[in-house]
């Protein structure tokens, strides 16, 4: 009996560190809210028709209202790392597709904040927001490692390496 509850808590901190790790890709996908809305709302119906169908062998209103919960919350909230994975790892090979550059902006990520020490100091940049125009002339931000494009100007075409996701979703590859 330990070795499932051992099992759900391995489980748990294992679905906690994919969606940690997941996150980070969210930052690079195209129109990834749009991505995250229909995963939500795809994970509300697919909950529903659980809860339906689970709720069948319970007789109390309460219990089955629980049960109906249950299963919307935890797929609706399963769902967006599902979708992001799928759109990533059965993506098609990289493109290299054209960007109009908007600006390039250095950041630091320090987990403690700035920090008396930190801010008497000369900051070394931990990566770097790109900001470039992709379809319909929306301006994306992208996190990349290393500084890109430091001799471009303004309205300048660049090539950056794109996948098409299995769903449809475009996101930028930080090679």
């Amino acid at each position: 009996m330990k070795i499932k509850y051992i099992a759900v808590v391995f489980g748990i901190f294992g679905i906690i560190a994919v969606y940690a790790n997941e996150l980070a890709q969210f930052s690079n996908t195209f129109e990834s809210e749009k991505m995250v809305g229909y995963s939500l709302a795809l994970g509300a119906l697919i909950g529903g028709a659980l809860g339906f169908w689970w709720s069948k062998s319970v007789e109390e209103v309460e219990d089955k209202i629980q049960i109906y919960a249950a299963c919307i919350i935890c797929t609706a909230l399963f769902m967006p790392l599902a979708a992001s994975l799928t759109n990533r790892i059965f993506a098609q090979p990289i493109e290299n597709k054209y960007f109009k550059f908007v600006q390039r902006i250095p950041y630091s990520a320090n987990r403690f904040g700035i920090t008396k020490q930190l801010a008497q100091s000369v900051v070394q940049a931990d990566g770097y927001f790109l900001y470039a125009e992709y379809k319909n002339n929306k301006v994306e931000r992208l996190k990349v490692k290393h500084p890109m494009f430091e001799e471009i100007t303004r309205g300048d075409m660049i090539l950056l390496p794109v996948r098409t996701g299995l769903l449809g979703f475009d996101f930028f590859v930080d090679l």
